[in-house]
């Protein structure tokens, strides 16, 4: 899958995310419900270092509060909004203590500004984000 698609589909995960979480915060819960849905509530955390850099720059992501032995997948979205992958391979693994570390590079082509990083456990709705400026 090229990075232009899967930036694609990983897009429309993230929205298809958001749109579940507030429709199940919005909606009212009926008095006859047989089960209410409600936002996950995300306890993991990542940090990067440094937390800024120019474009090919190596940077360490570092994950906690993920699903134990499970895997993440790391992309970095620049100031555009353009999202790449960046770690190689791409499912990275989380320990038994729900903790990763990983070294990824600031892609190339990404625009300067401030972006971000995302850590995201595609068998969950887990994620989570750090800001890093491109210089």
């Amino acid at each position: 899958m090229s990075m232009r698609r899967e930036g694609i589909w990983f897009r429309r995960v993230l929205a298809l995310l958001a749109l579940t979480a507030a429709f199940a915060m919005a909606a009212p819960a009926a008095s006859n419900a047989v089960a209410t849905v409600k936002a996950p509530v995300c306890t993991c955390t990542i940090t990067v270092t440094p937390t800024s850099g120019g474009r090919g720059a190596s940077v360490t992501v570092k994950g906690a509060g993920f699903t134990a032995a499970g895997f993440v997948r790391i992309r970095f979205v620049d100031s555009k909004g353009t999202i790449w992958r960046v770690a190689k391979p791409k499912n990275v693994k989380v320990a038994s203590d729900g903790t990763f570390s990983v070294r990824v590079r600031v892609p190339k082509p990404a625009t300067k500004g401030v972006g971000r990083f995302v850590a995201v456990e595609p068998t969950s709705t887990q994620r989570a984000v750090a800001k890093f400026l491109v210089t």
